[in-house]
């Protein structure tokens, strides 16, 4: 054993890293935040992720700022370091996708697994997909598909079956924007 230590005692002295004597804080709010852009991408989408009983705004790098760059985002999660924050998702990992249409509207197409969130989660769940689809420009409301079939979704005010938007989730808003850019959950999680 000591036959492997010591050699490698001296790889590690010559190899120029200098020896302190004492530990020295890191200021870790001094490091320039961390982004990345995927795809070549330089337009940043504002996803809504959940702190508490609220959303919470993060910014991504995205390609674009359309429906789709925003729900892939999204659906990715909060980062290892947004979940050391105290950031979480209520939306269970599935395909969702989105369909456009000139009035405003778009279609969000879920799975069954969409269903399964249970208790306060659902309205946060709808209400973190309400709020990041509707940041994109031209977005206004959503309406919500399970399988092909229109579905009811929870809003501060009950079941609703139609179009909602913003103004149906008040009671879970974001409170302030994030402080900064997080890196895009597809790149290195810091």
């Amino acid at each position: 054993m000591a036959a492997i230590v010591l050699p490698l005692v001296f790889l590690v002295m010559g190899c120029g890293v200098p020896v302190q004597d004492d530990p020295a804080p890191l200021d870790v709010g001094a490091l320039p935040p961390q982004t990345s852009s995927p795809q070549g991408g330089s337009s940043t989408v504002r996803v809504y992720l959940v702190r508490g009983d609220r959303l919470h705004e993060v910014v991504r790098a995205a390609p674009n700022r359309s429906a789709e760059s925003a729900i892939e985002r999204l659906a990715a999660g909060p980062t290892r370091r947004e979940v050391s924050q105290g950031l979480r998702t209520a939306l269970v990992p599935q395909p969702l996708t989105v369909t456009s249409d000139d009035s405003g509207t778009v279609v969000l197409g879920a799975t069954a697994d969409f269903a399964g969130v249970s208790g306060a989660d659902q309205l946060l769940a709808v209400a973190q997909l309400v709020w990041t689809l509707t940041d994109v420009p031209g977005v206004d409301r959503l309406n919500f598909t399970i399988d092909g079939r229109p579905i009811e979704v929870p809003t501060d005010s009950g079941l609703r079956g139609d179009a909602v938007g913003r103004a149906d989730y008040v009671s879970v808003e974001p409170t302030g924007p994030s402080a900064e850019p997080a890196p895009s959950p597809s790149g290195a999680s810091p």
